[in-house]
């Protein structure tokens, strides 16, 4: 049986309800600063061979940290968090978050269909930090995962309720078709704690996009 993802209306926000861009990005404390500007800077964080890179064009490291700051600025990402990373990939979140989330309190979890990404975060990150674990799950996609076993429709993923806190899905809804995606989600709801966040990427459709046939917005 599919599974489609519900239409709701966008809720309808007051202006005066709605945060100024300067109060998502206001000043975080100096430790948190200080550590985020050291991810951005430390040209000694370990980085895979530019050949095996699959998961995007840019420099590796650069757009690592930047999305860190997004996760503190706009996601409220704490260096207590119970982290899960969808679709891992080759460790492109996983590398800046080593030096942000706690080393006795943070902890990932990380998971991926492609074997050669999560071969490399498990030999390259894991030994050096423990609370940082990765695993493949075997879930069939056209272009990553062609022979995989699992269907998206079917995705449980292998975690209890409420454990994380935290949830990142970077170029992955974007990937997805409407089915699938909703599973993902529900899965995800699942795992997450009371009061726990999503940080999804995703495509702005417009009204010029839906007139530019066949262009991604």
């Amino acid at each position: 049986m599919n599974v489609h993802a519900p239409k709701i209306p966008a809720p309808k926000i007051p202006a005066s309800e709605t945060p100024a861009r300067e109060t998502l990005t206001a000043a975080l404390p100096a430790e948190t600063e200080w550590l985020l500007e050291h991810v951005a800077h430390n040209r000694f964080l370990p980085q895979p061979p530019a050949g095996s890179i699959y998961v995007g064009d840019g420099d590796f490291l650069a757009i690592g940290a930047e999305f860190l700051r997004h996760f503190v600025t706009l996601g409220g990402l704490r260096r207590s968090h119970r982290v899960l990373d969808v679709g891992c990939g080759i460790g492109r979140m996983a590398v800046p978050l080593t030096q942000f989330l706690h080393p006795e309190r943070g902890s990932y979890e990380g998971f991926d269909p492609v074997l050669e990404g999560v071969m490399w975060c498990t030999t390259t990150i894991t030994p050096a930090y423990p609370r940082f674990r990765f695993q493949r799950l075997d879930v069939a996609h056209a272009l990553y995962n062609p022979q995989g076993v699992v269907s998206g429709a079917e995705l449980v993923l292998p975690f209890a309720n409420r454990s994380f806190d935290f949830a990142l899905m970077v170029s992955v809804a974007t990937h997805l078709p409407p089915d699938e995606l909703a599973i993902y989600l529900r899965e995800i709801a699942r795992v997450l704690a009371p009061g726990g966040k999503l940080f999804l990427t995703a495509f702005i459709v417009d009204s010029g996009a839906v007139e530019t046939e066949g262009r991604d917005a």
